[in-house]
């Protein structure tokens, strides 16, 4: 049996083997790298080998692998996966749909700064989805997806201002003075 360094070594040669393998099109030796080195526990590989059983990228597609593997990704807090989960559970792709599961795990992506999460939070918050209703929320959301670029979550903005009922006056001012992530959410700037 290898020790832990051992098998760390040999997920990481795994892994590289896996990116070369996808970069010149070799998808089922890709697929295969990946598939070995998220079974040693590397959290890259496993959301890889997600992906690609996701989307049947040089693999059957297959939603029970890729939902396993996103959620061991996911689990040890890699973002990518997290939000790649909470769409499977909004769509019920092997997991059961559940907008409340969806939920948790965007925000949980949307906390380590990914703009996609943070504009699909802001949407469910928008609109209720996996809980309750709040626009408050949705804006903050949207302001900080809008901050790093994300156009989809600029446009939610702008029709959420033209909805009235204070709504606009809510996102010019927290637009206002984005720096970073503390600016929108201070109680968490205080965890860190």
């Amino acid at each position: 049996m290898m020790d832990r360094g051992a098998d760390t070594h040999c997920a990481m040669d795994l892994l590289g083997r896996g990116l070369a393998f996808l970069e010149a099109g070799i998808l089922v030796e890709a697929a295969d790298c990946f598939r070995q080195a998220a079974e040693l526990d590397n959290t890259e590989a496993q959301y890889r080998i997600a992906k690609m059983r996701l989307e049947g990228v040089g693999v059957p597609m297959n939603y029970d692998h890729a939902a396993f593997w996103f959620c061991k990704a996911a689990l040890k807090g890699h973002a990518e996966s997290q939000m790649e989960l909470a769409f499977m559970y909004i769509y019920g792709q092997g997991v059961p749909q559940d907008y409340g599961k969806a939920r948790d795990w965007f925000i949980r992506s949307a906390e380590q700064g990914n703009p996609s999460a943070q504009n699909t939070l802001g949407f469910m918050y928008e609109n209720g989805l996996g809980g309750w209703q709040d626009y408050g929320m949705a804006v903050r959301w949207y302001a900080l997806a809008a901050a790093q670029g994300n156009d989809d979550a600029g446009t939610a903005l702008e029709n959420l201002a033209d909805m009235g009922n204070g709504l606009a006056e809510q996102v010019l001012e927290k637009l206002s003075g984005i720096k970073d992530f503390s600016d929108l959410f201070p109680e968490m700037a205080s965890k860190g």
